[in-house]
């Protein structure tokens, strides 16, 4: 629909809309995506598959719709769409501009620090404590050049050391910019710090508001290309249409399916209300979604709710979405115009829903028949490799008549190694496509390459109870395995158990295993699939590997669509004739806690009684009887009924033997429960709020920058409040900000105090600058205090928690060195009953 007619089409509905003023085209063209859905196109190298040729699956919207517009068990303000259909008074319309440079900051102060050599600029930056130069030459250690910015608000270093640019500005009145980041991370007056996009995209939007006076900016990148790019916002939020999360559009459906949209807070306060507002085209209908609050200078994804009330058309082959943002009922809606393709055929076909990890919008593809099969379909859950899009990774498969595969996200093309948020994200998916999709539950398979491979291990062998055949492509085992991990003090260490892949081998027991790999592989080394045939030999029922001679990383040696290396004729005959056993009572489930992973068949075990070691539940059937042994089991939870059902009369527990129950059937006893069981990365697999001290702009900086954080990798949502609020949090997780103990309830057992002059722990006081992090259980749901005695707030610096390679316990120290250096102090896990236990302190 041209601007025109959106216009004359909202006119009919009693409202105009203003010129389209910021607008993103996304490609469909089956051999590229251009911008994808995440932000990001596909990129090459060995984990992109070559374009995909024109495909025949066709889906219509009568046929496995997603709804999508579920609540995320947020605030009140999250519910869903608070308005549709009825033509609600939204107040004024108010177009937004398109973005243009910022011509305020003619120039920067640029020094270089050649790689190898000391950087005398590290620490005062990380302190925030950081001086700006106001002349060349030598200042604080290093050596200033000047740098012009370009007509586009741009200034670029190329270098392979470490770079720094610094500027100090005046401004007479209130200003609102975004910037763009590529390599550099920048900090504004030594409060305020924007992280980089890591897949140095150039899309990535940061909000900065200055207020009248003067300001100091410094910028820390190198290694390749850094960039900084200002330009002024043109409200007081800025949508980033580079950064979008879409579903396709399908002509004839009515299918209801959200939209993400990346928004800047340029505002300079918290956005308490936020709403994204659908206001056109005509067959769309009218929506209002309610947004968490947003702290000010931060970017958040903000979900908006794409209703159809007449069938997409078919005429055209874009459709104008005319959307708004607003933050009170009695202010402007800022109105920007967002191009989408119409779905118009091909292998892959995306679709959209909201998480409920953070009620994010995102997506995965399918690519599955025209037409719905006689018999119930195989599921084919494909992982992608790193920078490769789940639209492209269903693209690389040739369409089956008997299968859908389904690709997921990984919440961004780089994602999480599909551990974490990555694994929760594959979990979703296959939930939803079981949902939506006319399969057979127990014809569920998994695989995936480079990355995917590596997902195929750990998301499968984690959950093997939900998966027939691993099909892993040029997978690697682990991170130890694979380019090494990082050794952290054992409290740590105990938090990513996970990563140790070979350690839960036989939970591959009865299932079938087919592995391929180019003998030639540079990417990921052959040996990594030879030893995993060495540790699985005699544990799967079929243990298969393929090494295709003379084959690198990617390889496709059919004409056929689809390439070879993942859509492997060998492995889908597996695929179509393999199918699960969903009543097994034979296994050996072991799991590195139940935080990542409690169940398996017919038991969940809510608790542990070491949190330093993996935990194993074996099972035996007999007729009319089940024996479990379980090892560092603390509570166990039995599924009764569902044993019963499989014509079980008793069953016996640690050699503790009773009747079976109709309903669950706990042996022994924990507080600690999946959901609230720590450690902290527990808290943000739910929807979560930040709650700092009302009025502490120091940690309500950090809150800004963990929820920046969390969408610029997760692509994500989050939430932030002041203390005197926290109660609006609701249904979500809270992370409190530099709040003291004694405002905060916590479980008896722990015996901890802190406040901004000691971290007191079970009596004793650290006796150093420390920051501190605490998981505690409130209610039904888990929080997690992080504060910091007078000096180490800056600490926080380091509490990086969105990352596959990161690990905390369930509390843990940070604490300064007499020379002022962080190190890790004092660290450990509660018991099963959230108690303090001197022996589980490291």
């Amino acid at each position: 629909m041209q601007q025109g007619e959106a216009a004359r089409a909202m006119g009919r509905r009693g409202g105009a809309i203003f010129g389209a003023v910021a607008w993103l085209l996304l490609s469909v063209a089956c051999g590229g995506e251009g911008l994808d859905g995440n932000g990001a196109g596909e990129t090459g190298g060995a984990d992109a598959g070559p374009p995909a040729p024109d495909g025949s699956m066709q889906l219509d919207g009568g046929r496995a719709r997603d709804g999508g517009m579920e609540p995320d068990g947020g605030l009140a303000s999250d519910l869903g769409p608070s308005d549709a259909g009825t033509g609600p008074d939204l107040g004024p319309e108010v177009p937004l501009a398109e973005l243009v440079p910022w011509d305020g900051l003619g120039s920067w102060y640029v020094a270089r620090v050649a790689p190898g050599e000391a950087d005398p600029g590290v620490g005062p930056f990380i302190e925030k404590d950081f001086e700006v130069p106001d002349a060349t030459g030598p200042f604080n250690g290093l050596d200033w050049n000047t740098l012009s910015t370009g007509d586009d608000g741009r200034v670029s270093v190329e270098d392979n050391g470490v770079v720094y640019a610094a500027a100090q500005v005046e401004v007479e009145s209130p200003i609102a910019l975004v910037v763009r980041l590529t390599g550099f991370e920048l900090l504004i007056d030594g409060a305020t710090f924007h992280r980089p996009d890591p897949y140095r995209t150039g899309r990535v939007m940061h909000p900065i508001h200055l207020a009248p006076g003067v300001h100091e900016l410094v910028a820390r990148g190198g290694n390749g290309t850094s960039s900084i790019e200002l330009l002024e916002a043109s409200g007081p939020v800025q949508p980033n249409l580079q950064d979008v999360t879409r579903p396709d559009l399908v002509p004839g459906s009515r299918s209801a399916q959200p939209l993400g949209v990346h928004v800047a807070n340029t505002s300079g306060r918290r956005l308490e209300d936020l709403e994204a507002v659908v206001l056109g085209p005509e067959w769309l209908d009218i929506t209002v979604r309610g947004q968490a609050p947003v702290p000010r200078d931060a970017v958040t994804a903000v979900t908006f709710d794409l209703v159809p009330v007449a069938p997409i058309p078919s005429t055209v082959d874009t459709a104008t979405l005319t959307l708004g943002l607003r933050s009170s009922a009695n202010e402007a809606v800022f109105t920007f115009e967002l191009l989408l393709p119409i779905f118009s055929g091909g292998r892959s076909i995306r679709r959209t829903f909201v998480s409920a990890v953070d009620g994010s919008t995102q997506y995965y593809a399918v690519n599955g028949p025209s037409a719905p099969p006689m018999d119930p379909a195989a599921l084919v859950l494909s992982l992608h490799g790193a920078g490769v899009q789940a639209a492209g990774q269903a693209r690389a498969y040739e369409t089956k008549d008997w299968a859908y595969v389904v690709a997921p996200t990984n919440r961004r093309p780089f994602g999480f190694d599909w551990q974490d948020w990555g694994r929760l994200d594959a979990l979703e998916v296959l939930d939803r496509a079981l949902e939506t999709l006319p399969v057979d539950p127990e014809r569920v398979h998994v695989t995936g390459h480079s990355m995917g491979g590596h997902g195929t291990w750990h998301v499968g062998m984690l959950h093997s109870d939900r998966f027939a055949v691993f099909g892993p492509s040029a997978g690697w085992i682990s991170f130890s395995t694979y380019g090494g991990a990082t050794q952290l003090p054992s409290a740590w260490n105990a938090a990513r158990l996970h990563d140790n892949t070979l350690l839960y081998r036989e939970n591959l027991m009865k299932r079938a295993v087919f592995m391929i790999h180019g003998d030639q592989d540079r990417n990921v080394p052959v040996q990594q699939s030879r030893v995993m045939l060495e540790e699985l030999a005699g544990i799967p029922d079929i243990l298969e590997l393929h090494e295709e001679p003379g084959a690198g990383h990617w390889w496709d040696s059919d004409p056929r669509p689809g390439a070879t290396c993942v859509d492997f004729p060998a492995l889908f005959d597996l695929f179509e004739t393999r199918q699960r056993n969903p009543s097994q009572l034979d296994f050996r489930f072991t799991s590195p806690a139940p935080w990542v992973s409690p169940s398996h068949h017919f038991v969940t075990v809510e608790a542990v009684e070491d949190p330093y070691l993996p935990f194993s539940v074996e099972s035996r059937g007999f007729e009319g009887f089940v024996s479990i042994e379980t090892t560092n089991v603390a509570s166990l939870v039995v599924d009764g009924s569902r044993l019963l059902d499989e014509g079980v009369l008793d069953v016996s527990v640690d050699r503790n033997t009773q009747p079976l129950e109709d309903g669950l059937m706990r042996f022994g006893a924990s507080e600690k429960k999946p959901g609230v069981h720590g450690p902290v990365k527990e808290v943000f697999f739910r929807p979560f709020c930040f709650v700092h001290m009302d009025g502490d702009r120091r940690w309500e900086a950090v809150a800004a920058r963990l929820t920046s954080v969390w969408a610029v990798i997760g692509n994500g949502a989050g939430c932030t409040l002041p203390f005197s609020r926290k109660d609006d949090a609701g249904a979500r997780n809270r992370i409190y900000l530099g709040v003291p103990s004694d405002q905060l309830s916590l479980p008896g057992g722990i015996p901890f105090e802190w406040n901004e002059g000691q971290v007191v722990l079970d009596g004793d006081a650290t006796g150093r600058p420390t920051f501190l992090g605490v998981t505690f259980p409130e209610g039904d749901h888990l929080a997690v205090s992080l504060s910091a005695t007078e000096g180490a707030e800056w600490l926080a610096r380091y509490f990086s928690p969105f990352s596959s390679r990161a690990a905390f316990p369930d509390w843990f120290t940070y604490v300064l060195t007499d020379a002022g250096n962080p190190a890790y102090g004092p660290s450990g896990w509660f018991d099963a009953d959230w108690r303090y236990d001197p022996t589980l302190r490291r």
